[in-house]
């Protein structure tokens, strides 16, 4: 069985029965670990002095955006093989057929890369296919064998 004390809080003074605490209740505890005044007010100024390795870097507390940004790789990323403009948020081989033809192209039209290379999006390599046809199956006259189209 614990050994129970008379104590006295070292935050309010009341006197408690208690086993090794040193406050009545937590709502003492958590009064006598607060900051006074004076030590927030001096934290405040340390936090002041310290520079953040982005305010060094930049003057300011972001890095530029965009082109202004030393980071900038021209708004292309690579995802699943192919080129993705971020500015549009589309496939740049997309992006260029469109910009070719000078329209949007439909829901059912794909970009089929001639050699292969998803990145390859040079406008004499893509060929508009219909979706349907892009990659199905075809029978060869001769040996009458079916062979997949990409």
């Amino acid at each position: 069985m614990p050994v129970i004390y008379q104590k006295k809080c070292k935050y309010c003074g009341k006197s408690y029965k208690g086993q090794g605490k040193n406050f009545c209740s937590w709502s003492c505890r958590s009064k006598a670990y607060r900051h006074s005044e004076k030590t927030k007010r001096k934290i405040s100024e340390a936090h002041k002095k310290i520079k953040h390795p982005k305010l060094l870097k930049w003057g300011k507390e972001h890095p530029p955006k965009g082109k202004n940004n030393p980071m900038w790789k021209g708004g292309k990323s690579i995802r699943n093989g192919y080129i993705w403009l971020n500015m549009n948020k589309m496939l740049e081989h997309r992006f260029i057929m469109e910009k070719y033809l000078g329209r949007k192209l439909k829901s059912y039209e794909e970009i089929h890369h001639l050699n292969g290379i998803k990145t390859d999006n040079h406008l004499e390599n893509l060929i508009i296919v219909i979706n349907g046809f892009h990659k199905s199956k075809v029978g060869c006259p001769f040996c009458n064998k079916e062979f997949l189209i990409k």
